[in-house]
């Protein structure tokens, strides 16, 4: 009789290893994050920032690097986000995702026309004077700019266009600034001095004629009509609707010279928009998309879903993490909307993560390149995402321009209203105490979405709110003659029943997409991320636009409108 053999014993230590492989391999993982946010950061700190922070092109493969280390601790943990609205491993595409930050190893006069920049647009109008320290500096670049030399008598190799940039932006900005000081005046008498050959004409300051801030900016480039208009607003004349809407058409023409287009927009800038000429440029804008693949005309038709518009500031955050996707989700989930969120590589001057970054770690399939595709699957988990550079080439040839000239043009408003779906409602976020009214006229005069949310007083001037002080929010519902019935609500934690917290509590630089989209992400399968304060401000944000659309979408008044006698909000 055959005796039959025993089975084999189990090995404990044999059964063991894989579980040890495994966990090793999950701290491995984490390490490896660790250890690239950390070197980031470090580096970002030689730098003057954190280059862990998604937008230059130095540290992508760092960033590309946590983002697969992020993936693969995922994988290894209890669950792995797949397909819309999901983490996943980042796909090649992953790499176009960082916006390149300033070349920090830019020349002399780079440096310099920088550091004019910054001095000349600081104040209201551009009312401080420059630094003392920076005004010899200015001078010499000023007379051997006619040359289109440094200094030292060097020719511009390689960067002619950038530093052409920025010398028009910080001439037209100096020209048209509210008060003139004395280290103003000495550079305006530079300007002068080099042009002294030609016949002064038009508006004078300090001794320069606005004929020759436009020589000493541009030469004799351009077209007559962008010449033209420049001449005006160095004159400091107000343009009309009409007007505006030609230097629109002008300033997105990418056959036209980058830095004349660039004086136009600071002086804009600097002196301030009247709401005819943003009626007119936001018109301009909108000629822009590509109605060959955007715009309501093109927009499917979907089952009484009404399209909601998201538009973060699209230079993001650096100091408190943004969760706009969350408020997407939120938007599709409670409120039967169709999310699409406006999204770009930033322009600067901030680098930190923003909505482009996020959806691109968290639901890189939620990017529309035609609206029709709508119609084709469900609603990602996140709603979708719209790529300024894809609806609008015009708008996205300015990305690069704006990250040279550093301070912020029109466009950093108005690009929020690009219409790219038919939206019946935009959502979008003010930082300066006047921009809620302005963004309210706007829509008001110039775009065709029936309502709008403002916030004002967010965290960076975002959608999310803060847990430090109530957010004031303006709310408005275009009635059938046109007009716009308006509601001005203050929202804060007293309101939620949350508990408040100073504002460096709610700040974590340096930040990164990959981990903010990973509390993103556990918020939305668990209904919490596992940090507090991170949970915290998306409920309170997530109650106050719950407030504002009872009153868009239903008519109804759920809060304690601000009263006649209290401080207007966009005061």
């Amino acid at each position: 009789t055959t005796v039959p053999a025993l089975p084999p014993q189990a090995d404990p230590q044999a059964e063991m290893a894989p579980r040890c492989r495994k966990a090793l391999n999950l701290l491995a993982l984490v390490l490896q994050l660790a250890l690239v946010d950390a070197v980031s950061a470090f580096a970002g700190t030689l730098h003057g920032r954190s280059l862990s922070t998604n937008g230059q092109k130095d540290s992508g493969i760092c960033n590309l690097h946590r983002a697969r280390c992020f993936a693969g601790l995922r994988e290894g943990g209890r669950r792995v986000y797949q397909a819309n609205g999901c983490l996943r491993a980042p796909s090649q595409s992953t790499l176009r995702m960082l916006a390149p930050a300033p070349d920090t190893s830019e020349g002399e006069v780079m440096a310099v026309l920088r550091a004019g920049i910054k001095a000349v647009g600081v104040g209201v109008s551009g009312s401080k004077p420059i630094p003392e320290e920076h005004v010899a500096g200015l001078i010499a670049v000023v007379k051997a700019a006619v040359k289109r030399e440094t200094p030292e008598g060097k020719e511009w190799e390689g960067q002619e266009e950038e530093i052409r940039q920025r010398l028009a932006s910080f001439l037209g900005a100096l020209f048209v600034k509210t008060e003139l000081k004395e280290g103003d005046e000495v550079v305006l008498a530079a300007v002068a001095s080099v042009t002294n050959d030609k016949k002064p004409t038009g508006h004078v300051r300090a001794g320069c004629s606005s004929s020759q801030v436009l020589a000493v900016a541009a030469g004799e480039e351009g077209s007559a009509a962008l010449r033209g208009l420049a001449l005006r607003l160095l004159g400091g004349h107000r343009l009309s609707t009409e007007e505006a809407r030609e230097l629109g058409g002008c300033l997105f023409d990418p056959t036209e010279p980058s830095h004349l287009q660039v004086m136009c927009a600071q002086i804009l800038r600097v002196r301030y928009e009247t709401m005819d000429e943003w009626t007119g440029l936001l018109e301009a804008q909108h000629a822009t998309l590509d109605l060959n693949r955007f715009g309501k005309e093109r927009m499917p038709l979907r089952g009484g879903e009404r399209v909601v518009q998201l538009a973060e500031p699209f230079d993001g955050t650096h100091k408190a993490e943004s969760f706009s996707p969350l408020i997407a989700r939120h938007l599709q989930r409670k409120w039967g909307a169709l999310a699409v969120s406006q999204c770009a590589q930033t322009a600067g001057p901030k680098y930190g993560p923003n909505a482009y970054t996020l959806a691109k770690v968290l639901c890189p399939d939620a990017f529309v390149t035609d609206v029709e595709q709508m119609a084709k699957s469900p609603p990602p988990e996140f709603g979708w995402y719209v790529d300024q550079a894809v609806a609008s080439s015009e708008l996205g040839r300015w990305n690069d321009i704006r990250r040279n000239v550093i301070k912020r043009p029109f466009l950093a408003t108005s690009e929020k209203f690009l219409d790219t779906c038919g939206a019946e409602v935009v959502i979008a976020s003010a930082f300066h105490p006047s921009f809620s009214e302005k963004m309210f006229q706007m829509v008001a005069r110039a775009c065709a979405f029936k309502a709008l949310v403002i916030v004002r007083r967010g965290v960076e001037g975002g959608l999310g709110l803060s847990l430090a002080r109530p957010a004031e929010i303006t709310c408005g519902v275009r009635q059938t003659d046109g007009t716009m019935k308006r509601l001005d609500f203050k929202f804060g934690p007293q309101h939620a029943g949350i508990d408040p917290r100073p504002e460096t509590a709610q700040q974590s630089p340096p930040l990164s997409s990959s981990t903010t989209a990973s509390k993103i992400a556990r918020y939305a399968e668990d209904g919490a991320s596992g940090d507090p304060i991170f949970d915290d401000r998306v409920r309170l944000t997530l109650m106050a636009y719950d407030a504002a659309l009872e009153f868009v979408c239903n008519g109804n008044l759920v809060v304690e409108p601000l009263a006649a006698s209290d401080p207007d909000p966009a005061s």
